[in-house]
């Protein structure tokens, strides 16, 4: 179908990515700086943002979904037809870590997603206490992970640094399927 629909010009859907992860961590700075290259001033989302986006020759619908209140129960319908998750961790965040590993690990265990790559930000990685990658992976078990397709990216949202190299590393995984 990719070589029939390039030929005749006829564009295919995006992949459906969803951006996760608990409040505060920089969902929403990320998606505007990845689509706009601008840091933007946000508020907590409430509902969702949604944004086309193409990335080395891949087109993606980047979902960034607020999670908390009345739309905790409506998240389920999001997930179908789901391609890849953008999961966001604040690398500061001590006060939060169970909370977002318990998040992380429901979703790993996802029927819905079980083919879906997983790229994770390690955000806020320029400020002085941020936890390295082998700190973070040991917290948030990813070494238990029986999911094989996990990337953990460094990044700084507001400078934008990691950001596209984790894309690179998303649309490659996406190529894949």
């Amino acid at each position: 179908m990719g070589v029939i629909s390039s030929l005749f010009g006829f564009q295919s859907q995006p992949a459906r990515i969803l951006i996760l992860g608990i409040d505060g961590v920089g969902k929403t700075t990320i998606l505007y700086k990845i689509v706009t290259g601008q840091t933007v001033n946000t508020i907590p989302t409430v509902g969702f943002n949604v944004e086309k986006f193409t990335h080395k020759k891949v087109s993606l619908s980047l979902w960034d979904t607020g999670r908390g209140g009345k739309m905790a129960p409506l998240m389920r319908h999001y997930y179908d037809g789901t391609k890849g998750i953008i999961f966001v961790i604040d690398s500061t965040d001590n006060e939060h870590i169970d909370e977002a590993e318990y998040e992380l690990r429901r979703l790993l265990q996802e029927d819905e997603f079980r083919n879906a790559p997983f790229l994770i930000y390690a955000n806020k990685q320029d400020l002085p206490n941020a936890k390295s990658l082998d700190e973070l992976r040991e917290l948030y078990k990813l070494h238990d992970s029986r999911k094989k397709c996990i990337h953990l990216q460094p990044a700084c949202a507001v400078e934008g640094k990691g950001l596209h190299e984790g894309l690179d590393w998303l649309c490659m995984e996406l190529n894949k399927t």
